[in-house]
């Protein structure tokens, strides 16, 4: 198999082609749907910060604050209508607000 910039052996393909099959994909797809899912996670996981003293206490502060009130946040993740899973009332905003807060006192 050739994708532009990638070359496979016989036994990958095989292995791919098995893959894809279990969850009723084409190789062009899951390949696709796979290499995106491992770039997301890998962004995700930066788990460095290079930061002076006072920037890392105030981003240990917003690690240990709890989240503020975010109505409009809760409503969307409490409609979401086609999001194929139930989405927790908790979990996701402390996320999205911890990060929110991170990007603009970071500038991240």
């Amino acid at each position: 198999m050739y994708l532009p910039g990638v070359m496979t052996m016989p036994t990958q393909n095989v292995l791919i082609d098995r893959a894809a099959e279990v969850v009723g994909k084409n190789r062009s797809d899951f390949m696709l749907e796979t290499a995106c899912r491992e770039a997301e996670a890998i962004l995700l996981d930066r788990r460095f910060f290079a930061l002076e003293d006072e920037k890392f206490k105030q981003f240990l502060a917003l690690l240990d604050a709890p989240p503020g009130a975010n109505e409009e946040l809760r409503t969307l993740l409490m409609t979401c209508e086609n999001c194929g899973f139930t989405p927790s009332p908790i979990a996701p905003m402390t996320l999205l607000v911890a990060v929110a807060d991170a990007e603009a006192i970071f500038g991240l």
